[in-house]
């Protein structure tokens, strides 16, 4: 007779939860809670990291290996965090964007040196981006405008040091620009500024950082190919740069070299910044979009522009949404289409530029409203425990301490936030184990105990 608490192994395919989504120049990537990580797209660099070049249009597609714990798809290469704090690279690399030390191509994914505290990663056009746990900034790839924030416009090939600062919480990076947060609410920038893509009152370029106009009270930044995104504590959204596709959500296609609010409302909690449009989601899970449409990227059933914000839809379940990374080649700017996560985080929504296979609807024709099934072709075989792996946390809400309690002998701990931004990873050697909390915002929170392929994830509360 089998004891209800032993393990239960068994195989078969089931929908899952995702903790990230991002959207590259002509390709997606997504991330499971099971820590395997899915792409489809065009693949002609190997950004799809499937160890191949053969372009998915179809059913999306799993990468081999799993662990992983957060995804971010640049314009033609992906970077990418192991539960291990290891970093990962792979796609085109022509400008030493993968960090390696070298500028060969990966088709599949491979380790960027050999440290394990990184927390934070950022894929841009040609340049990349990532911070540790000690709170440095770390710059590599193209940097041709200055966007490394080196004070050179040369390329750097392996992950560099910005400065000595060690408060660094945030970073973006754009076409030719770059974006960081400070834990302070500074809000800093670097590389290319002929739009005034860098906010400091200016079109001058800068090599180093320079601050961002306006009161220290940043919370989020976003970068667009060349116009910059912010959402401030007060839950305001402000915007500056080129706006000649209405990128910017202020009503006209006025260029800004300040940020200028998008709106009057003050109930935003997330940003997205694509290649020429923009997305809000409020308090109340709406999402709002404005700018570039021209083949449905904004997902509101028409390819009109749209110069002020406006509502997607009517739904009011969204998680978060990921704007497709803008690239320059042949006087164009490239990547249109939008990836967005709905409800109990099962359901993965696209709109926008399909010509590629984007979409993996199993069509290449462009459509204009969020096409909410695609969630569907991801699938995974997973190994299971009955009756073993249910995990409960008291209080909740919380302020300081949570109890978790589940059937692991052991477990990695991941308590990500709601935009997929991870706060703690750590092993659990007990089965009833108390977690401070306290420095975590407020918010709501996913709690992820992974032993093996068996994952366990609940959501929590933290409140002041």
């Amino acid at each position: 007779m089998c004891n209800p608490l032993d393990v239960i192994a068994i195989q078969f395919s089931i929908a899952q939860n995702y903790t990230k989504i991002s959207a590259g120049t002509d390709y997606t990537v997504a991330l499971g809670t099971d820590g395997i990580l899915w792409s489809w797209g065009f693949n002609a660099n190997g950004q799809l990291g499937l160890n191949s070049t053969t372009q998915v249009t179809t059913t999306p597609q799993a990468l081999e290996g799993d662990g992983w714990a957060d995804i971010e798809a640049g314009a033609f290469h992906c970077l990418a965090l192991k539960t291990d704090g290891t970093l990962w690279a792979w796609g085109l690399n022509a400008q030493g964007q993968l960090g390696l030390g070298n500028f060969n191509q990966q088709n599949a994914p491979v380790q960027v040196g050999s440290d394990t505290d990184w927390i934070q990663i950022e894929a841009g056009q040609g340049h990349s981006a990532a911070i540790k746990n000690d709170g440095t900034l770390w710059v590599w790839g193209f940097n041709f405008n200055g966007q490394l924030g080196l004070n050179s416009t040369e390329n750097v090939n392996e992950p560099t040091l910005l400065n000595d600062d060690t408060d660094w919480i945030d970073v973006t990076t754009g076409g030719g620009h770059t974006l960081a947060l400070k834990e302070n609410g500074e809000l800093w920038s670097w590389g290319a500024n002929f739009t005034g893509q860098l906010g400091d009152n200016s079109t001058v370029s800068s090599m180093v950082p320079v601050m961002v106009e306006g009161d220290a009270n940043w919370q989020d930044v976003e970068a667009g190919f060349e116009f910059s995104l912010a959402l401030k504590e007060d839950g305001t959204i402000w915007s500056w740069g080129f706006n000649a596709n209405g990128q910017l959500g202020i009503g006209n296609n006025t260029q800004q070299i300040t940020p200028t609010q998008i709106g009057s409302e003050n109930n935003y909690r997330f940003i997205a910044a694509g290649s020429a449009y923009g997305f809000a989601i409020t308090s109340e899970n709406e999402l709002f979009g404005w700018g570039s449409n021209i083949v449905g990227e904004l997902g509101i059933g028409n390819t009109e522009q749209q110069v002020s914000i406006i509502q997607v839809g009517t739904d009011s379940d969204w998680n978060t949404v990921a704007a497709a990374e803008g690239a320059f080649a042949n006087n164009l700017v490239f990547g249109q289409h939008t990836i967005g996560l709905k409800g109990d985080q099962k359901t993965v929504c696209l709109t926008g530029a399909n010509f590629v296979g984007q979409i993996g609807n199993g069509g290449t024709m462009n459509i204009s409203t969020f096409d909410c099934s695609i969630g569907d072709g991801l699938v995974s075989v997973e190994e299971i425990v009955t009756n073993k792996f249910d995990v409960t946390i008291s209080p909740n809400p919380a302020s300081e301490l949570i109890t978790i309690n589940h059937g692991f002998n052991k477990a990695i701990l991941s308590i990500s936030d709601m935009v997929g931004q991870i706060w703690l990873k750590q092993l659990l050697e007990n089965r009833s184990q108390t977690l401070d909390i306290s420095e975590l915002p407020k918010g709501m929170y996913w709690l992820s105990l992974q032993q093996g392929r068996n994952v366990s994830t609940s959501r929590f509360i933290k409140i002041d």
